[in-house]
């Protein structure tokens, strides 16, 4: 923030510097950088107001980035372990889900067959007392 500062907030000019381009020390800030309009309400320092420059600072953000240090070989296969480990819950999960549904697909069936038999004996035992009344309406026809 400070090399900004120095640099009247120009970014390429603090690169600059920082990186050894150009070794020439901090511009002094641009007198072509134009002005906000005094509103009074502004101390001059928050970018807002008291004639600051036009661009002003950047807006905290409460942001920060961190870099990850790289992991070890032994952090890696921990790593890779707990990720088959995972996989290997998940597939087998998806199997014992599997055969759930083949179970209940298979007692769906059986119930069906069972329902389907029962109305085959229905009908069977239908047409046979249709038959057994037929025999008897014959014999007391003989009679």
């Amino acid at each position: 923030r400070d090399v900004l500062e120095a640099h009247a907030w120009d970014l390429q000019a603090a690169l600059n510097s920082v990186l050894g381009d150009g070794g020439a020390a901090p511009a002094p800030p641009s007198s072509r950088v134009p002005t906000l309009p005094h509103s009074g309400t502004g101390n001059g320092l928050d970018g807002y107001g008291g004639g600051s420059p036009a661009v002003r600072s950047p807006m905290r953000t409460g942001y920060h980035d961190t870099l990850l240090a790289p992991i070890s070989p032994a952090e890696e296969r921990a790593r890779e372990a707990d990720r088959a480990a995972r996989e290997a819950e998940r597939q087998a999960e998806l199997e014992r889900q599997a055969e759930q549904r083949r179970r209940e697909a298979e007692r769906v069936h059986e119930q069906d067959l069972e329902r389907q038999m029962q109305l085959q004996r229905q009908e069977m035992e239908r047409q046979a007392l249709a038959r057994r009344l037929k025999q008897q309406e014959r014999e007391a026809e003989e009679a």
